[in-house]
């Protein structure tokens, strides 16, 4: 980076909801929030507005901006809305004033929980379609693509932001078509985690159909390191970061403004402060979770293994990481002996760079069992790798206990996909982890949304022999610095999830988590060498 980037966050709830978890009370914690991770701006909402009441959320956020000190105007208020407004006494009176005394410039929707569809909406955009309103849609809240797609060509002139698109929702959904069909929708980076995705968009559709987000407080700064490490060129960076939203809303540039507040973003963890400087964090890092290979429900740079290894490997130089494991995707949604040996030929040429978990899949147990000692008497495969919520059998299956016992006896990882179902949520693994005490359990994504993180936790505190591993975690909303404090640092690993999911956006979600350096460098590289070193 030639100068630090203005961020523009589009996406900024203040208030409390019903259910008391809240990630910002009030504004002043948002821009502490922004203090800590170096954010500028942010387009900030009154979370009451969507959970409880739009016109009273509406009032609070305006009132409690403008209560701001000169120095903290860096907060732009938007407005929640409903259709029921066009029925309430004043409501719409007091939206047509917001915009005609330019107080606000945004609104957003959220049909899922205001019980409405986008078209209901349409009576209330006419009354203010003059004043050019940004539209804000969380995408979560739809349940397909045609609704958005009839508001974007009902209003072409006016700009639709669909907020926290990921995939599925770009490809299956399809964000991307209606991206295609209507030049007037943009989308948010908030969670835009899967490999080379923005870049697509960029070269599809150009910068000026992206803006900065972030969505959940837990996920830190990876949307910022995710833009930052990107592979696009400066001019582009700083339009996704802030121009392209400041032109939208008709704001002074953040580059050109007034000197904005000194930021802080050292006050966390220092190896937050040098991954934004673009320096290198000073400690060996190892990625627990990786995958190589190609997979047709989601794009991957890439079509095949021989083509992506040297492009991870480089990939690994950029942000100094020194070895990651892999599993081949073949070997998990084909089939599996055959997957491993095409994992094994075309990666281990690269050495310490690249190892494998050797795929169990245990409709293939008859092939892959008898052949434990050969793959296992090379130095490519370092452990074992399962898939259950995709197979959809249970890690409680006997046939899984020759895994766990071979494990055990030569003291090898497993790295499990775990998540809240019924196939793989780290409660099912109680007893398994018990009886198989000198195996190492790596609980991928560590649990998955709340439940399992809960979970997650719990199986950890009670066996040593237990790990949670990082990536893909994002979907639980539970901070990682909670489960640092009740798990301990020597209970966690590192992983990415690539080639599938973006490095950048994973390991600075990592790095910026608002821990002192010594507690989490522990599980960049040294608890999985430790864990590698352990086996006979």
């Amino acid at each position: 980076m030639t100068a630090p980037l203005h961020f523009f966050d589009a996406n900024g709830p203040v208030g409390h909801s019903k259910r008391n978890d809240s990630d910002f009370p009030d504004c002043r914690a948002l821009l502490r929030h922004m203090d800590r991770l170096g954010i500028a701006r942010s387009l900030v909402w009154n979370v009451q507005g969507r959970d409880h009441y739009p016109a009273l959320g509406n009032l609070r956020i305006l009132a409690e901006v403008e209560a701001l000190d000169t120095e903290h105007r860096r907060l732009v208020p938007s407005l929640v809305v409903a259709a029921t407004m066009l029925y309430e006494n004043r409501a719409m009176d007091e939206l047509v004033e917001a915009f005609r005394a330019k107080r606000v410039r945004a609104i957003r929707a959220f049909p899922s929980t205001l019980r409405c569809q986008l078209r209901h909406l349409e009576p209330v955009i006419e009354k203010i379609e003059a004043y050019r309103p940004v539209i804000l849609i969380d995408t979560r809240e739809l349940g397909d693509d045609r609704d958005i797609l009839a508001l974007a060509q009902k209003f072409p002139h006016l700009p639709i932001v669909c907020l926290h698109g990921m995939w599925p929702t770009l490809f299956n959904f399809s964000l991307l078509d209606v991206m295609r069909r209507c030049r007037n929708v943009l989308i948010d980076n908030s969670v835009l985690h899967t490999n080379g995705t923005l870049e697509t968009i960029v070269r599809e559709f150009g910068p000026d159909r992206v803006v900065f987000g972030t969505q959940f407080k837990a996920h830190n700064g990876a949307s910022m390191a995710h833009l930052l490490r990107s592979k696009i060129d400066e001019t582009t960076r700083e339009t996704i970061a802030h121009g392209t939203l400041e032109r939208l809303l008709g704001l002074t540039p953040s580059a050109s403004a007034r000197p904005l507040p000194k930021l802080r973003p050292t006050q966390g963890s220092k190896l937050w402060a040098d991954f934004l400087a673009g320096r290198a964090v000073g400690a060996e890092i190892l990625d627990a979770h990786g995958h190589l290979g190609s997979e047709g429900i989601w794009v991957i740079p890439g079509r095949d293994i021989a083509e992506q290894a040297p492009a991870l490997v480089k990939r690994m130089d950029e942000f100094g990481i020194r070895t990651t494991i892999a599993s081949g995707i073949d070997a998990l949604f084909a089939h599996t002996l055959e997957g491993n040996r095409k994992l094994e030929k075309q990666a281990s040429k690269y050495g310490d760079r690249i190892r494998g978990y050797f795929t169990f899949n245990p409709f293939y147990a008859d092939d892959l069992v008898p052949r434990f000692d050969s793959f296992f008497s090379r130095p490519f495969f370092v452990g074992f790798k399962t898939l259950c919520d995709y197979w959809q059998v249970p890690v409680t299956d006997d046939r899984f206990h020759v895994m766990y016992q071979y494990a055990h006896d030569r003291r090898l990882p497993i790295l499990i996909h775990t998540w809240d179902g019924p196939w793989d949520s780290p409660a099912l693994l109680k007893d398994i982890v018990k009886q198989y005490p000198d195996a190492f359990f790596l609980l991928g994504h560590a649990g998955g949304g709340d439940g399992g993180r809960r979970q997650a936790v719990e199986l950890a505190r009670e066996n040593p022999n237990v790990f949670l591993e990082f990536c893909g975690s994002f979907c639980s909303r539970i901070p990682w610095e909670q489960t640092f404090r009740e798990v301990g640092p020597d209970q966690i690993v590192f992983g990415t999830d690539t080639t599938g999911h973006d490095a950048g956006w994973e390991l600075g979600r990592y790095l910026s988590l608002d821990l002192p350096a010594s507690m989490i460098r522990p599980a960049l590289g040294a608890n999985m060498r430790r864990i590698l070193a352990a086996r006979r």
